[in-house]
């Protein structure tokens, strides 16, 4: 199924079969939970506040992947609620879980973010 190896304090690597490879460089906080890293080398922002979450991917892997959000870069989005509305500490697990939720699909279905 899954492995996990720890690359440093922060970094985890989690390869699934026939799945991107996402790699992070950092996740945790609370009101927002929040991570960064990769998704086979395009960086990539999870944000979970208010109960609802948001993860980025960009298309180039030198651009912000918050401004993927913004509408400023291409790439993909995904959103979604969790919780009660209030909720801004999310597990890293969930993360994890959610994020590979994502990814796991195949690239062309991913919901794509145009610049206007």
């Amino acid at each position: 199924m899954g492995s996990a190896t720890r690359k440093g304090a922060a970094s985890v690597r989690r390869t699934v079969s026939a799945s991107p490879t996402v790699v992070y460089t950092s996740i945790g906080g609370a009101c927002p939970t929040q991570a960064f890293g990769t998704v086979d080398g395009l960086p990539c922002y999870f944000r979970y506040r208010y109960g609802g979450w948001q993860f980025s991917v960009a298309e180039d892997a030198s651009a912000d992947p918050v401004d993927v959000r913004c509408g400023r870069v291409l790439g993909w989005t995904w959103a979604g609620e969790t919780g009660d509305g209030y909720g801004g500490f999310m597990e890293r697990a969930e993360v994890e879980a959610i994020v590979l939720r994502c990814v796991s699909t195949d690239r062309a279905t991913w919901p794509r973010v145009e610049v206007p």
